[in-house]
Order: C-alpha cells, then sequence, then structure tokens
C-alpha cells in the first residue's frame, strides 16, 4: 500500500483525477475522488516495484494542470524464514548390529517438534523439543 497525500489549493473543485505510472512517462487514471480529499491509499501494488503519481483538480469549467510528479517504491517481498530440514539420521552399533534411527518430525505445531527414536522398527521413544 502506498498512502499519496496532497494539498487543496482550489476553493471551487469538483474533484481530483489521480494518475499513476510505472515509467514516469504513460500515466493512467486510477481514481477520480470528490471535493476536498487530499489523500488516497493505492493498494493491490506489486511488490519492490516504482510508481510515479501525479493528481490534478476538475470542475465543470475543465480541468487543472496536473501537480508536480511523485514517486514512491513497494517493499519487496519478505523472504520467509526457513524451517530446518532433517533427514533421518541412523546410528550403528558396530559389535551388536542393532540400528538407531531418529525419524525426521513426526508433528510440528508451535515451533515445537516432537521426534520418534525406533530401534530396528520398534519405536523406543518419542522426544519432544521446542
Amino acid at each position: 500500500m502506498t498512502l499519496l497525500t496532497w494539498s487543496d489549493n482550489s476553493g471551487n473543485e469538483d474533484g481530483f483525477k489521480l494518475q499513476r505510472s510505472i515509467d514516469n512517462t504513460n500515466f493512467n487514471l486510477i481514481n477520480t475522488l470528490g471535493a476536498n480529499v487530499t489523500s488516497y491509499s493505492d493498494m493491490g501494488l506489486n511488490d519492490a516495484t516504482k510508481y510515479y503519481y501525479r493528481v490534478r483538480s476538475y470542475n465543470s469549467v475543465g480541468s487543472s494542470d496536473f501537480s508536480n510528479t511523485a514517486s514512491a517504491t513497494t517493499l519487496p517481498t519478505p523472504t520467509p524464514t526457513p524451517t530446518p530440514k532433517v533427514a533421518n539420521v541412523t546410528f550403528q552399533e558396530k559389535q551388536k548390529g542393532s540400528e538407531l534411527t531418529i525419524d525426521t518430525p513426526a508433528a510440528r505445531s508451535a515451533g515445537c517438534a516432537e521426534w520418534h527414536v525406533r530401534c530396528g522398527s520398534n519405536t523406543q521413544a518419542r522426544v519432544i523439543t521446542s
């Protein structure tokens, strides 16, 4: 979202016409606003994009010149925090030939993970971490 504000320097406008551009050359009307309105929230914009804006008043006689051009750049898409990925880890005891396996988390919620520790095919323990 970009919040635009301007000064109402006329006393006889019927409203304002607001235009937007992404190249500062080709402008398109994005909204027609009522008299005495001096702000507008531009929503639904692309991330990490520079936009250019201009506004002018109008009434039954015609339109004023456009205002100066103002620009604003939207923020980039936030980078999500990666969830650590853990593969199955297997430990082998060499002398007895048994195997201890710690599986990837069986369940996750609110920052906690539940791990199952198996010896062979039998679950021996359940470990919950936070």
